[in-house]
């Protein structure tokens, strides 16, 4: 019953409304009150000529995700029904969910950000567009995915030496940029993370250069900023993570520091409270890049040669998960170049190194060969799903006008964000 109705409401949401210059367009005159015939009233509402919108549906919930956007162009049905949520929720039902991998790149020659998408299922990159002037050069600036859109927010522009106030999101499914809500206070290089559907951010450098104590949280589905407990010392060029309902804030390590303690503090979205997390376990292990999948969060060390581990909240310590670890080193001595961004979807890591090169290692699949007894790496390399590397990347740019790129490392100097968004 509730598939039905989810399907009905797919199928109303696909019916197009029409305004006047609608009605111009289609003869204005004679025919039906609203000026078109019953028959093209018709034709309009159906999705697929000669089927039922229901089978329709089930059809067109089957195209691969890289033709959403030329689908939009058949029809004023397809259009509605493409830019809504329901299209893709009922993809999600089924199964059909494509995840994308977005890369931002900074370009120190020119110097810009560049924001790639990465499409595992064709092997493909594709180039956004890009992003607002005051971004195109912008430094210790974050990002982050909330419903399916990608967020871009906070830094400092790069010749102005200007804390930018501003929020700027990308819509996927309409590929245009969009501005949101400003932050209450400018901020760069500072931590953030995604909790329980809202924004976090916290410490960085403020407009007057000084580093920051306090911190805010976005709501998306308002569209507005507010301001939260600040923490009790200021910190800048620190990290976030959210994790359980938490804002973990763990300040920079520099690599003079060596293997030694860092500082950690936790926000609980609970008690509206900032914590002392000295003595955790979870502080030890976390030396580098994080992402989170399955519930278990996953670190590149970069004290250990950028292996990768995981921690384990029942244990309460990081491991070297037999068939992951090897894997991930594997694939950083043939291809992958530190410093490293992390991200976790749908089981899986990607790893973005310079260059940019990805690796995608199905972590939910190696860590069940480890429960079962498995021999992981040395067993056939299990889990590895692929690495795609740079040169793709300048083969097939989408939307750039230029197709006479070449492959080149210092064109892409280093990986700001790497962001996963499925539809």
């Amino acid at each position: 019953m509730g598939d039905e109705r989810a399907t009905r409401k797919l199928r109303i949401a696909a019916e197009p409304t029409m305004d006047a210059g609608d009605v111009q367009a289609y003869g204005g005159r004679g025919g039906s009150a609203s000026g078109v015939t019953p028959q093209r009233q018709h034709q309009e509402q159906c999705l697929i000529p000669g089927l039922n919108n229901d089978l329709a549906l089930e059809c067109l919930v089957r195209v691969p995700r890289e033709y959403h956007f030329q689908m939009k162009c058949v029809s004023r049905g397809w259009r509605s029904l493409l830019r809504g949520d329901d299209f893709y929720s009922h993809r999600a039902r089924n199964r059909l969910t494509e995840y994308w991998i977005y890369v931002l790149t900074y370009e120190r020659n020119e110097p810009k950000n560049t924001w790639q998408a990465y499409d595992p299922r064709c092997v493909r990159w594709h180039k956004l567009p890009d992003m607002p002037e005051t971004y195109r050069s912008a430094l210790g600036l974050r990002a982050a995915v909330l419903h399916n859109m990608l967020f871009v927010f906070g830094g400092k522009e790069g010749m102005a030496k200007k804390e930018v106030e501003g929020l700027w999101k990308f819509d996927p499914r309409t590929l245009e940029w969009s501005m949101g809500a400003r932050m209450l206070n400018p901020r760069a290089h500072f931590a953030s993370a995604v909790v329980n559907g809202s924004l976090f951010v916290a410490g960085g450098f403020g407009a007057d250069g000084k580093m920051l104590n306090s911190a805010e949280v976005y709501n998306p589905l308002e569209d507005s900023w507010q301001a939260i407990e600040p923490m009790a010392k200021p910190m800048a060029w620190c990290h976030g993570l959210g994790l359980r309902g938490c804002f973990y804030v763990r300040d920079k390590c520099p690599p003079s520091c060596g293997p030694g303690p860092v500082r950690v503090i936790v926000y609980d979205t609970a008690t509206r409270t900032w914590l002392d997390v000295k003595d955790s376990a979870i502080v030890k292990g976390w030396r580098g890049a994080t992402a989170v999948a399955d519930g278990r969060v996953y670190v590149t060390n970069q004290y250990e040669m950028y292996c990768l581990k995981v921690f384990e909240p029942e244990m309460k310590c990081w491991i070297q998960a037999p068939g992951i670890d090897r894997l991930f080193l594997s694939c950083y001595s043939k291809k992958q170049k530190p410093p490293f961004k992390l991200a976790g979807f749908d089981g899986k890591i990607v790893a973005a190194g310079r260059g940019p090169t990805l690796t995608i290692i199905d972590v939910r699949k190696a860590m069940e060969t480890r429960r079962n007894g498995g021999g992981g790496a040395e067993d056939g390399e299990e889990g590895v799903v692929e690495v795609a590397d740079n040169t793709a990347l300048w083969s097939t740019v989408w939307l750039s006008g230029d197709s006479n790129w070449e492959a080149s490392d210092n064109r892409l100097d280093t990986v700001e964000s790497v962001q996963v968004i499925g539809l």
